[in-house]
């Protein structure tokens, strides 16, 4: 591929991928300009890898390196900052599509309880329910088994459900 035909793909990867990252990545870190820096180095490292070789699935591997790069982060420096907080600040968590505010209202209540969740189960739900991902490209940015990826996502979901049961009998 040359060197035009390779920019072309990984602007077009860019385009399709940017939001969406930018989700997944502020999901987990509050701070909005980190959570910028991360995705702007998870491309960075992206094009470096795509000069010298392609990726099988470009973005698996996008959203591997945005999770090290996370993981690497939290190593550094906890962070303390909640979903709560960036719901407050006016995040919102759908796309620019229009909801009604007791819908918006489950969707953070959800989001916010899918926090709670141990971080193997509430990563590969973000990924299929928010970012709707299919298992194969979960199991291959998690680097584990699609069996193991299933298991995982009915496990977190008996607990997510649990936990949504919970808060509405208080």
């Amino acid at each position: 591929m040359d060197t035009s035909e390779l920019e072309k793909h990984f602007f077009g990867i860019y385009e399709d991928e940017a939001d969406a990252l930018f989700r997944f990545v502020s999901f987990r870190m509050a701070d909005r300009e980190k959570a910028l820096d991360i995705v702007q180095e998870s491309y960075f490292r992206l094009w470096k890898v795509m000069v010298e070789k392609k990726p099988d699935n470009v973005r698996a591997y996008l959203y591997r390196i945005a999770r090290n790069l996370l993981i690497d982060e939290y190593r550094s420096k906890k962070d303390t900052t909640s979903l709560e907080t960036l719901i407050d600040a006016g995040f919102d968590v759908k796309k620019e599509e229009a909801v009604d505010s007791h819908e918006k209202l489950d969707l953070q209540n959800a989001l916010i309880i899918l926090r709670t969740l141990p971080e193997k189960y509430a990563e590969a739900l973000w990924l299929r329910l928010v970012e709707g991902w299919a298992v194969q490209d979960i199991a291959l940015s998690l680097e584990e088994t699609e069996s193991n990826i299933s298991v995982r996502m009915y496990r977190g979901m008996k607990l997510l459900r649990k936990a949504i049961d919970e808060r509405q009998n208080i």
